[in-house]
């Protein structure tokens, strides 16, 4: 019968083997559990590491981003009216208004509880001025040369206004057309430019303008299609609206 391997005690080299081989082991067994120490702590149950949350968060916020403007901008190539409420704008209007351009700047104030759009130039000692305003693309989107442009204002004092829209003259296109409200009587000032003459008033009343070959290119200033001169250059403008006409019936413009 074989007998079991005996190591003599007295042999110093394999005592040294011994301990040579347990330290290795140590140190694997150490290296191995902060190994997996180190990955436990960056990635903790399996989450993701933070810049995939980022990149999976900002295709949220993209996709949010998306939803709301389509939310905003529904119905504008299928209804036939757009308008804005001055003073009360948003990005979910139809119309927007160009407060901010050199010769037309408004101010948000409120008259007898109703905000409203404030002009007034002639502190600048000017004398006109104007208020711009651009149409939805997507309402562009439908034939829109035969349309309605209404303005809601309040006089200060008496004064004249007229309609300057993008639009053609036969073959010509002509960004600054002007138009007279319907059932107004214009007069020729003498220049030979045409305007309407209105008076001080303390109350809100409207001007229909009437257009038969509109383009509406954001040809104007600061990108407009359409703006309304007043001189003296002081007035008070609350709603402005514009219907398409001579198309499809009627249908209600998106909630507000």
């Amino acid at each position: 019968m074989n007998e079991p391997l005996q190591v003599p005690t007295g042999d110093k080299s394999s005592r040294l083997w011994i301990l040579v081989w347990a330290v290795l082991a140590g140190v694997g067994l150490v290296a191995g559990s902060l190994t997996v120490l180190f990955f436990y702590l960056r990635v903790p149950n399996g989450v993701e590491p933070a810049s995939e949350i980022v990149q999976v968060g900002d295709g949220a916020v993209a996709a949010a981003s998306a939803a709301q403007q389509a939310e905003a901008t529904r119905g504008y190539s299928t209804t036939n009216v757009v308008s804005v409420l001055l003073g009360q704008e948003g990005p979910e209007d139809g119309i927007r208004h160009l407060a901010e351009e050199r010769d037309g700047r408004t101010t948000i104030e409120t008259v007898d509880g109703v905000p409203c759009r404030y002009l007034n130039r002639r502190k600048d000692q000017k004398g006109n001025g104007f208020l711009y305003f651009a149409i939805h693309p997507d309402f562009k989107m439908e034939d829109l040369k035969t349309a309605r442009i209404e303005v809601e204002f309040r006089a200060v004092t008496g004064g004249y206004l007229r309609l300057q829209y993008d639009g053609m003259e036969g073959e010509t296109h002509k960004p600054y057309k002007s138009a007279m409200p319907i059932d107004e009587k214009p007069v020729t000032l003498g220049t030979g430019t045409r305007f309407i003459r209105f008076q001080e008033t303390n109350e809100w009343r409207t001007a229909s303008f009437q257009v038969t070959d509109g383009v509406f290119m954001n040809s104007e200033n600061g990108g407009a299609d359409f703006r309304m001169e007043i001189f003296p250059p002081e007035i008070y403008v609350r709603r402005v609206s514009v219907t398409r006409e001579g198309g499809k019936p009627l249908v209600p413009p998106p909630d507000r």
